[in-house]
């Protein structure tokens, strides 16, 4: 049993296996194409090794350390031996552009930045243009003012002592997207942290039938790549982090090291299900579940995706601020619903305009494991962490049976001619088309109505439906204010650097077509 001080620690998640399996794989990842092992004892040190590193450059409990570091077991060893020694990692969109990053590591006030500049080459730039006090490179080339990662940490002290932390010591920022543009990282303790990794990891090993096998094949700094790696390391799990996206190699990968379980994005998904002769070749039957992580997801696509792995899918609902909230039962067909809350969560609908509590509108949500609110903004923390409460921003409906369905952000609801129009209302009726596999909606600028609905639609294979069909449908089948004035056909939706769907792309393609 490790004494409370490591045990509270979410920087020691992996230390219990590491002293009774010291052997047993933790992590594979593939740095310049080639296969590499880290296994748990190795981990522990290497923890130790980071976090008497990061003390010995003088940084004291509390103080953040950007980690701007892409997909590879470099990135785990940051983030936990930060935690290790009190410090607060912040995981960094290493997709931001020069400007955008500047800004971000300024509004954290990094004390120490560690850059991979083979995923982010403008990183140097913007941690110089900061003013980060402390600054380690990952790959071995020198650079005037920035120190060596793997000799600097190889050659730090393999001892390290834990320091004295409350459970509820800020454990990490990870930033969340917003519709202002401005930076907005949500601050989660680490007693937070360690109780929704414990209850999901465990929920996912009974799952899994065992052992966890995760593959995080979408960029690491984002939640569901966090949410992966700790869940599996919590249970003495394995990790297999491909470099980047490919879905080609992700299906490889998840045959190749017998994945049990996968969390990713509708998008991954589709781009998956064009690799047929992959899907046609390649045995599945280690995978249990396939999970996904967002909000919506195209029905016929999962559709799709139960058929050709024979595999059931899981579709949960959360966010940065509040964990995982609700979790369906595993399934093979109907995905609409995001199903019931998980384990421990609190939901209540309040409905928008009225303020009264009903069968729909906005989420709040209530756990012992919520954030603690947004580093340096306590006017849209106290907007946004009510009472014990969490205001999600997400609209949802409740049926007779329990279930919870999303209709949308409050953000993204756009006014037509007076009339409200939520997009999630729209794709729900016009995903029932027989020739449509998935659509996003948008809204595009109007002349008269202010706002109109637009759809960019994935017809299904061998289908070739036109515009003035899926119009059409969703007139006989919706109220008309709200029947899209485009319909755009493409191969794929543009997503952004998290792998979900990017809405302002959506609706600037949208309305480049209109003119």
């Amino acid at each position: 049993m490790l004494p409370d001080r490591k045990r509270f620690n979410l920087g020691y998640i992996a230390s219990a296996t590491a002293e009774v399996d010291p052997q047993r794989v933790a992590i594979i990842d593939f740095p310049a194409g080639r296969e590499r092992v880290t296994r748990y004892g190795e981990l522990d040190e290497r923890l130790d090794r980071v976090a008497s590193f990061f003390v010995a450059l003088g940084l004291r409990k509390g103080d953040r350390v950007a980690v701007i570091v892409g997909n590879r077991a470099e990135f785990v060893e940051v983030v936990y031996g930060a935690l290790r020694c009190g410090c607060v990692p912040v995981m960094v969109n290493t997709k931001l552009g020069e400007a955008d990053l500047t800004r971000s590591l300024r509004y954290v006030e990094a004390s120490l930045a560690v850059v991979d500049p083979e995923v982010c080459a403008h990183a140097l730039a913007s941690v110089d243009q900061a003013g980060v006090a402390h600054r380690v490179l990952l790959e071995p080339a020198r650079c005037a003012g920035w120190l060596p990662y793997e000799a600097s940490v190889s050659a730090s002290s393999s001892r390290f002592d834990a320091p004295d932390m409350a459970s509820t010591d800020i454990a990490d920022f990870c930033f969340t997207s917003g519709s202002s543009g401005a930076p907005k990282a949500v601050m989660t303790s680490h007693r937070a942290v360690l109780l929704k990794l414990y209850l999901y990891g465990n929920l996912i090993r009974s799952m899994s039938g065992g052992e966890i096998r995760t593959l995080v094949a979408l960029p690491i700094f984002h939640a569901n790549g966090r949410l992966s790696i700790g869940s599996a390391l919590q249970t003495g799990g394995q990790v297999i982090i491909q470099p980047r996206f490919d879905a080609r190699e992700a299906l490889q990968n998840l045959t190749r090291y017998r994945v049990s379980y996968f969390l990713g994005v509708a998008p991954a998904y589709a781009a998956m299900l064009k690799e047929q002769d992959l899907l046609d070749s390649l045995d599945f039957s280690s995978l249990r579940q396939l999970f996904v992580g967002s909000a919506s997801s195209g029905g016929d696509i999962l559709a799709r995706v139960v058929k050709a792995l024979d595999v059931r899918i899981i579709h949960t609902y959360g966010s940065t601020e509040a964990g995982v909230v609700m979790q369906a039962e595993p399934r093979t067909e109907g995905f609409a619903s995001c199903g019931r809350p998980f384990p421990g969560v609190e939901v209540k609908l309040i409905d928008p305009d009225s303020g009264e509590e009903g069968s729909s509108g906005e989420l709040w949500v209530h756990t012992e494991w919520l954030a603690q609110g947004y580093w340096k903004q306590p006017e849209l923390t106290a907007q946004r962490f009510v009472g014990g409460w969490y205001r999600s921003g997400d609209l949802f409906e409740r049926d007779a049976d329990g279930l919870y369905y999303v209709r949308g952000r409050i953000d993204d609801m756009f006014n037509v001619g007076g009339e409200k129009v939520y997009p999630g209302d729209v794709e729900k009726i016009l995903q029932q088309h027989p020739d449509v596999m998935s659509v996003v909606v948008a809204p595009m600028a109007h002349a008269i109505k202010g706002e109109v609905p637009g759809a960019m639609v994935i017809a299904k294979p061998g289908t070739h439906p036109d515009e003035a069909s899926v119009r059409e449908f969703f007139l006989a089948h919706g109220a008309a204010y709200a029947h899209p004035r485009r319909v755009v056909f493409v191969e794929a939706f543009p997503v952004a650097s998290t792998g979900k769907v990017d809405r302002k792309a959506v609706r600037q393609r949208l309305e480049d077509r209109s003119q």
